[in-house]
């Protein structure tokens, strides 16, 4: 479906042991804007019955039906950009040709 980088999903573990439910999992959202680019949300959230759960690098995944054909071939990464590390969503699927972002 997706990945996530070791760096990436590091960083996701690290922000998961924060949280005070243990079973919520990382939801991934993405949406075409209106310039055309690929806009995500993640955060964690719980699993409803109409998502897709999958565990990518030892991190629970779950995400909609509308992001599933964004999302497909996506690498989320540890990275740094602009002096500053951070996650970001490289994606062959983004139709501006703009194949990172963050959140």
């Amino acid at each position: 479906m997706f990945e996530i980088s070791d760096l990436a999903a590091d960083q996701i573990k690290l922000s998961e042991q924060q949280l005070d439910d243990k079973d919520l999992s990382l939801r991934i959202s993405a949406r075409i804007t209106e310039d055309k680019k690929i806009s995500y949300k993640m955060g964690f959230d719980e699993f409803y019955d109409i998502d897709t759960k999958l565990e990518i690098n030892g991190i629970k995944v779950v995400f909609d039906a509308d992001s599933e054909n964004l999302i497909k071939g996506m690498l989320i990464d540890y990275r740094e950009l602009d002096g500053e590390k951070q996650i970001v969503f490289l994606n062959p699927n983004d139709p501006s040709g703009n194949n990172k972002d963050e959140e």
